[in-house]
């Protein structure tokens, strides 16, 4: 008998579902918004955006009957979003050959990502229907929100979410992700953990992935999330950096085929806030063969300079199924031939311009991280000119490939290593002097974080260290990269305590360089 109560309590849950209407619905600004007044109780209203007035609404009423609710300025319905992957059919990958055909390793010569040279950590936002962030390969690669205290059901930093410190599940309001293949793997590709023995390197060695999980793939929810990662940046700029997030890149390997921007409104103008707070807006397009210019497909459809769209080509550069379109489709990545993390600590093929996107969200990062004062400073203090830089130097270092020249805007496939190039001619000529020496040392005690400004004697490697008063090592580190004019340690190692003074040497060839490091 209570089975059969269960049972019938579950086919009238989901008759109930089946039977309500989900709309987006955008208020006059005169007028009184969902709960402050008697609007139709039988209404549920979810906020997407107070500041904009848009509201997630779920009834059993018409779209006619919603448009004619006092005050609204526009209602559409909600629609479901497309995971953007296409299942392979191939033998598993002993290695991860789309980085190479992007010169991912030619790249880590100048930076494997994490910090930029003013000792900012750099974060990339990834939405998708869930995360298994307890995979080995994500392990210090999280975000993790310096406003919210985890486990304590309490919302610290008063934004709507309990709890929410490694991202947020827009479903349980939390950071319990659901442990899904697709968002594993997408984040794998930016982010995985790099240089640890252990499985994959993502394309930034180390990075703070900020995971957003929709698990009901609406692009309601996908507002929701939006206005999330919109919060932590602007957090991060009005403070100079000591709250929010500096959020730089965000990956969408998700999207609604056949759809205009004219359908959704609300849904471009996103991109341009987005530009205007420093975050560029990956989006990966259809995995059909869709001609987005007459087509149309969303969000790759709107026109705004603040988001890059994807297509996805194998390691011979040939379009795979997919999306295409000389003005709407910027550059292609090789999402065919990736290989990425899976759930439960495993590792797997993973293909479809879904695998594509990450790929370039990945070298954006990157290149926020390149290692020099003056390039990192202007970023910062200029987010959406610097957004822009960053975008013009990515696109303008494509690969040109001659069958994209009429399918997408560049012509090419994405490359990492040549813009690397582009800011190092442009703003980083400037590290090499007469002779080796250091600049200046910022030390801060509270989090623990070294900084050493330093002039190159050449090009050539340089080693540093760390010694006690003993002369003894404390820490050791080779530096290859040709053009670094900053070394940035995240956290010092323990055996480097508070309470002692220590010396700091740089060696390059022949020339010895040290000065004091008072740790008191």
């Amino acid at each position: 008998m209570h089975r059969l109560l269960v049972s019938l309590l579950l086919v009238g849950i989901c008759s109930w579902l089946d039977a309500q209407n989900q709309f987006i619905v955008k208020f006059n600004t005169s007028e009184p918004v969902p709960g402050t007044q008697n609007i139709l109780p039988e209404y549920l209203w979810q906020t997407i955006s107070k500041s904009k007035r848009l509201y997630k609404l779920i009834t059993s009423h018409s779209l006619e009957e919603v448009r004619a609710i006092p005050g609204v300025l526009h209602a559409y319905p909600d629609a479901l979003l497309e995971k953007r992957e296409t299942v392979p059919d191939d033998p598993q990958f002993a290695d991860q050959p789309s980085l190479e055909k992007i010169e991912s390793s030619k790249a880590w010569d100048y930076t494997t990502g994490g910090t930029n040279a003013l000792g900012d950590k750099i974060v990339i936002a990834v939405i998708d229907e869930g995360f298994d962030i307890s995979h080995i390969d994500f392990q210090g690669n999280l975000w993790a929100n310096p406003g919210e205290i985890p486990n304590d059901g309490i919302d610290n930093d008063q934004n709507g979410f309990t709890d929410d410190y490694y991202g947020v599940n827009l479903q349980s309001k939390n950071d319990q992700h659901n442990a899904k293949q697709h968002g594993t793997s997408v984040a794998g590709i930016i982010g995985a953990k790099g240089n640890n023995a252990i499985g994959i390197a993502g394309i930034n060695w180390n990075t703070q992935l900020m995971l957003i999980s929709i698990p009901n793939l609406t692009i309601s929810d996908l507002f929701i999330g939006y206005e999330y990662v919109l919060d932590q940046r602007r957090k991060y700029n009005l403070s100079n950096g000591q709250e929010g997030a500096y959020v730089v890149a965000f990956n969408q390997s998700l999207g609604v085929t056949g759809r205009t921007p004219d359908e959704f409104p609300d849904w471009c103008p996103y991109f341009d806030e987005m530009l205007d707070a420093g975050i560029l807006f990956i989006n990966a397009t259809t995995n059909s063969e869709w001609d987005v210019d007459t087509q149309y497909d969303m969000p790759a459809s709107c026109p705004s300079q603040g988001l890059i769209t994807v297509t996805n080509t194998n390691l011979a550069d040939m379009r795979v199924t997919s999306g295409y379109g000389q003005t709407t489709i910027d550059l292609a990545a090789p999402g065919d031939g990736s290989y990425s993390l899976g759930i439960n600590n495993e590792y797997r093929d993973f293909t479809g311009t879904s695998a594509a996107s990450p790929h370039v969200t990945g070298v954006v990062g990157l290149l926020f991280s390149y290692p020099c004062t003056e390039f990192a400073q202007y970023l910062k203090s200029n987010p959406k000119e610097g957004a822009i830089i960053i975008r013009d130097y990515l696109l303008g270092g494509v690969d040109i490939v001659p069958s994209l020249a009429e399918e997408t805007v560049t012509g090419g496939r994405l490359n990492a290593l040549n813009p690397m190039r582009t800011i190092q001619e442009e703003w980083c000529t400037e590290v090499l002097g007469d002779e080796l020496g250091i600049r200046q040392v910022f030390l801060n005690q509270n989090d623990r974080t070294l900084r050493i400004d330093l002039v190159r004697k050449d090009a050539e490697p340089l080693e540093y260290l760390i010694c006690n008063t003993l002369g003894q090592v404390m820490y050791h580190e080779r530096l290859t990269n040709p053009v670094q004019n900053v070394i940035f340690l995240d956290h010092l190692p323990g055996n480097i305590t508070y309470g002692n003074v220590y010396f700091i040497c740089l060696r390059q060839g022949k020339t010895i360089v040290a000065t004091k490091l008072i740790y008191l």
